[in-house]
């Protein structure tokens, strides 16, 4: 495939154990996360009671937007997959720069670590524990789990997915009899910024809906990922916007929206739920759902890596599967302290997590817009594939997300600090560095199963 290196169907190195329900699992506890206890707020200030009808868009719109990746992990197993995806179309210094990026970005996982204590302190001191002594325990558990292979971690998933769920639902189904319905649709309640003020929420709120595009990462690992991951990430996206949905209902109809106006969701579970139930909540729903994100993302973080470290972009030991697990020890070992690092030496974790975020969203806006080469590239596979739809068609809907991964940079960059540019823009050089020292030791092999 031109100066790039090649393609070929890569030998089955992976436990192919992940099944629809595994997938399920993971794709909803990576979407459900701190996003629903803190944006609803921002979005009800927006919009007002409308803030049920932005949530619906928002999944819609997501929806759409991982079509992408749907098209191609729909055609083919993908072995190292966001990674090979951006390799089979896209420059190879773009390739190398990505994966870099998705290296550093582990770091994140201190900062959702530190939350989870934080909110687990709030509601038990237990003994007096630092939020960070908390954080570095869960972070240990997590890794722990992941290492000993991808179903452990998966049945774990399973587990939290389902308390966290429960809690959620309880929130619903609270609620529900003491919304305001006859002031729900009263003007100054309802619909209060107009048209604008409801897309400018819908587009807040498509940050806490998406989140099913990373299972992706998990197709080496799948019985059948062409079927199912695209399946799983269309089902689970609409099903979480669902439930979000009759959470913002609740959430902006039971109170004055003044009320609620940029404030967390505990604000408003306080006020309806019994204390046990409140503790349930906030327990069950906002720990879980930090703690299913860090267990979903050490699970699926370290497979593109894989197939880089084979490529060349990072030394191929490092790559190397516990004979026994069919885990990357080593990388899984080295992931895991520099997660831990900012925790341990007290660094301030916000900035460091931030580092990378805008980042991220402009590697999703490339895979996105370089997957319009998939009937060039594939053009065999294409044509037989499930997700098949005229070129047309997957043309439009691959350059809409890479316009909603834009639109979605714009806004992270207007709302991020100045020292975490900084670090974003220090991190983009460093990449960039990294890249080319390793630029001439790189032989791609785009490695990927054809059904």
């Amino acid at each position: 495939m031109d100066n790039k290196g090649t393609i070929s169907e890569a030998p089955v190195t992976f436990n192919r154990v992940l099944g629809k329900g595994d997938l399920m699992a993971t794709s909803v506890g990576l979407i459900i996360g701190a996003g629903i206890i803190t944006l609803t707020g921002l979005a009800i200030n927006m919009t007002g009671r409308s803030v049920g009808m932005a949530f619906i868009l928002a999944a819609l719109i997501t929806v759409v937007s991982n079509y992408p990746f749907a098209y191609v992990s729909g055609t083919i197993r993908l072995e190292g997959g966001q990674y090979s995806q951006l390799a089979l179309f896209a420059p190879r210094l773009i390739t190398g720069i990505s994966i870099w990026v998705n290296a550093f970005a582990v770091i994140a996982l201190a900062m959702y670590g530190i939350s989870f204590g934080e909110y687990l302190l709030d509601m038990v001191p237990l003994g007096g524990l630092s939020a960070r002594v908390v954080a570095l325990s869960v972070v240990t558990f997590t890794f722990i789990l992941n290492f000993l292979g991808i179903k452990s971690a998966v049945k774990a998933q399973v587990v939290m997915v389902l308390v966290m769920t429960l809690a959620l639902t309880m929130f619903a189904a609270f609620g529900l009899p003491k919304v305001d319905y006859a002031g729900y649709f009263e003007p100054k309640q309802f619909l209060p910024g107009g048209a604008i003020g409801l897309l400018t929420a819908t587009a807040l709120l498509t940050f806490a809906t998406d989140g099913a595009k990373s299972i992706v990462n998990l197709s080496p690992e799948c019985k059948n990922p062409t079927k199912d991951i695209p399946s799983v990430m269309r089902s689970s996206t609409l099903l979480v916007g669902a439930l979000y949905a009759v959470i913002g209902v609740v959430a902006a109809g039971v109170l004055p929206v003044e009320t609620v106006a940029n404030k967390p969701l505990s604000i408003v579970a306080r006020g309806i739920l019994p204390y046990p139930a409140y503790v349930f909540f906030v327990l069950g729903g906002a720990l879980f759902a930090l703690l299913t994100t860090i267990n979903g993302t050490v699970g699926y973080m370290t497979k593109p890596l894989i197939q880089a470290c084979l490529d060349g972009w990072m030394p191929k030991k490092l790559g190397v599967l516990n004979a026994r697990f069919k885990t990357p020890h080593w990388l899984l070992l080295i992931f895991y302290f520099v997660a831990i690092s900012p925790i341990v030496l007290n660094l301030n974790i916000n900035t460091i997590a931030n580092s990378s975020i805008i980042l991220l969203r402009i590697g999703v806006m490339l895979i996105s817009l370089y997957t319009v080469r998939l009937p060039e590239i594939l053009s065999e596979a294409w044509a037989k594939s499930p997700q098949h739809v005229s070129d047309q068609r997957m043309k439009t809907m691959c350059i809409f997300a890479g316009i909603l991964a834009l639109f979605q940079v714009v806004m992270l960059a207007i709302d991020c600090s100045t020292p975490a540019l900084i670090a974003n823009a220090g991190l983009l050089v460093l990449a960039v560095i990294l890249t080319l020292i390793r630029y001439k030791k790189v032989n791609l092999n785009v490695s990927y199963k054809e059904y």
